[in-house]
């Protein structure tokens, strides 16, 4: 899964899936890993996912789904020791 950001609003961050759905968002942290960034973010119920970052041109967000178990463990660990 792909998310593109689409715009903020009330201090969330707004994400349209490759269907056109949209969701908000609260971005909680931004975990740089092995030459990657990682953005933390939660939903309006607090269930916090983990998506690699980029930046792409004119600025252009995207979150890409983590489909490595192990990595997504691993990064999971960096935010919850953050806290």
């Amino acid at each position: 899964m792909k998310l593109i950001k689409t715009g903020e609003k009330d201090d969330m961050v707004i994400l349209k899936n490759e269907d056109g759905a949209t969701g908000r968002f609260f971005f909680l942290d931004l975990i740089p890993y092995n030459g990657r960034d990682y953005a933390v973010i939660a939903d309006e119920d607090d269930e916090a996912y983990i998506f690699e970052y980029s930046e792409g041109p004119g600025g252009q967000e995207t979150y890409t789904e983590i489909a490595d178990d192990a990595l997504y463990d691993a990064l999971a660990d960096i935010f919850e020791a953050g806290d």
